[in-house]
């Protein structure tokens, strides 16, 4: 008798503390701060709270398929508790493992990072472009460079905009 496959799915918990952990900053130099910090191994958001990557991967522009990001923000953060999403974004031409796929509800790569932030939820941008285990060429290596150029250009004010800057 032939067996069906198995599909095992991965996941991991991470624990968040029940009460938000500060560091010991002064109620002047909290207002005052505008930037995530790692310090003794741990991250702090802009206001001094400790910060714990708790999300998911989304599309973004010209991926792989036809989900609207920016309209799932609100429930991300309410019913799965997440305060990161990374979003799968390709150059125009889409990603070489799907080049076919570039028309998507989520190209507009601005309205998603306004719609996460605004709840100050940190979006890793996921430059997605290559192949798995593709080494890079010259004109990959400056797509890149004028991608990410860009994208640190339009977003560098934002400290909840991260970057991945190859898959």
């Amino acid at each position: 008798i032939a067996s069906a496959p198995v599909l095992a799915l991965r996941y991991s918990t991470t624990i968040l503390p029940s009460a938000p952990m500060m560091r010991g900053f002064t109620p002047a130099e909290r207002s005052a701060r505008t930037k995530f910090e790692v310090s003794g191994g741990k991250i702090y958001d802009p206001v001094g709270v400790e910060f714990v990557p708790a999300g998911t991967s989304l599309m973004g522009p010209n991926s792989f398929w036809n989900d609207n990001a920016a309209t799932l923000a609100a429930s991300f953060q309410t019913a799965w508790n997440f305060n990161t999403v990374r979003i799968v974004t390709c150059l125009a031409g889409g990603c070489e493992c799907c080049a076919a796929n570039t028309t998507t509800a989520s190209n507009d790569l601005n309205a998603i990072v306004t719609a996460f932030t605004s709840r100050k939820m940190v979006v890793i941008i996921d430059y997605h472009q290559l192949l798995e285990g593709k080494t890079a060429t010259a004109g990959d290596i400056t797509a890149a460079t004028t991608f990410w150029q860009t994208q640190a250009e339009a977003f560098k004010t934002n400290p909840y905009v991260w970057f991945n800057l190859f898959n």
